[in-house]
């Protein structure tokens, strides 16, 4: 069932007609965010149910200058439970004073495929599914909600 009808979508006149139409295109995309959470969500919960848990030692940084912020992403090394040695980054970079070299954390890994690994901290398990659902809700309540009061009174 379409949000407007054709017949309703020609009631809404000049500029109201445009605002609607990018409130849809903001309630589409706040939809995606939190579908693609819901996904990153499955996804880790799959991950923490089927990893392994081994210790790591911070032994490097992967540095990313932005306009007005440099992030620093360490770069754990591991072993896993048959011996081989891993190294991987981690998806979430912080401030240098985050982490120090030669630091000992804790890693969980895939024992199907030891390269998917991440430091078990919160920020780098759940800060995207947290921010992709806050995006995600805020931008369809919004959009949503101004459709409705256009509708109704505009």
């Amino acid at each position: 069932m379409p949000i407007i009808s054709n017949s309703g979508l020609r009631e809404l006149q000049g500029s109201q007609r445009s605002a609607y139409l990018w409130l849809c295109i903001f309630f589409i995309i706040g939809s995606v965010c939190i579908l693609y959470a819901s996904v990153l969500l499955v996804k880790n919960i799959l991950f923490l149910r089927n990893s392994v848990s081994t210790n790591g030692t911070v032994i490097d940084f992967h540095t990313h200058r932005g306009n007005k912020f440099t992030t620093y992403a360490p770069i754990v090394s591991f072993k896993t439970l048959d011996g081989r040695s891993i190294r991987f980054r981690s998806q979430i970079g912080g401030n240098s004073d985050d982490y120090v070299t030669g630091q000992q954390v804790t890693v969980l890994y895939s024992p199907v495929d030891p390269k998917n690994a991440e430091i078990y901290a919160f920020s780098p398990l759940w800060f995207p599914v947290i921010t992709l659902s806050v995006i995600g809700l805020a931008l369809t309540a919004f959009s949503g909600g101004m459709m409705l009061i256009l509708r109704r009174y505009g």
